[in-house]
């Protein structure tokens, strides 16, 4: 079973089914480590992490 996440925020979209990027629908193109990254701060709003 495939789940799929849809995050928004700003002009940003995050689809977890597809690993895409895009803002105003447009795909932005990043390397593996830094979309997972902007994942984990979107799935996690308003938390503070450190290093």
């Amino acid at each position: 079973m495939n789940i799929t996440m849809m995050l928004r925020f700003a002009d940003f979209e995050i689809d977890t089914n597809r690993y895409e990027l895009s803002k105003c629908g447009r795909p932005v193109s990043v390397e593996p480590m830094v979309f997972d990254l902007l994942l984990h701060l979107a799935k996690h709003p308003n938390t503070l992490f450190s290093r």
